[in-house]
């Protein structure tokens, strides 16, 4: 199988080149610097390209059975994961290939800690606080009994 790996330099995406250069795939590893080619597992190919420039995505798709994706921004662009996202999906859809996308959590942010990592929080985060007095969040949408207590429904138990 021929598959291109997007972000192939990373934590995620050169173990998953590694995996699939063990399988036997002939695997193209895709890095946006050049720089980074030689983080790039051997002895895939290598090629050059920003996961966000839709020619670049055309390109390195073009020929390959499959493109995983395991791209990851820089630190204060996260937004920009959303456009790559597009771009290759609209890339492998016109090339007629699949495309999986996968990644990791080691560098998520808690929702409205600012910067504490999701790594660094011991257990679960804190739920969210409570809806202002006189007012219930979501209305229900009348299926089943109201939600429990803290927003979560329990499913019926199985007949």
């Amino acid at each position: 199988m021929r598959i291109t790996v997007f972000g192939a330099a990373g934590a995620v995406g050169s173990r998953v080149v590694t995996e699939a250069l063990s399988r036997g795939h002939h695997v193209t590893a895709v890095v946006r610097d050049p720089s980074r080619h030689q983080q790039a597992p051997t002895p895939a190919s290598l090629g050059v390209g920003d996961a966000t420039v839709p020619a670049d995505a055309a390109r390195l798709i073009a020929g390959h059975d499959l493109v995983i994706t395991a791209v990851r921004p820089a630190p204060g662009h996260e937004a920009d994961l959303v456009t790559a996202t597009q771009t290759l999906l609209s890339a492998a859809h016109h090339a007629a290939t699949r495309i999986l996308l996968v990644g990791g959590a080691a560098t998520l942010t808690v929702p409205g800690s600012g910067a504490t990592m999701v790594l660094d929080v011991a257990g679960p985060p804190a739920p969210p606080p409570p809806p202002p007095p006189g007012r219930r969040g979501r209305p229900h949408a009348g299926r089943g009994p109201p939600p429990a207590p803290g927003g979560h429904q329990t499913p019926p138990p199985p007949h």
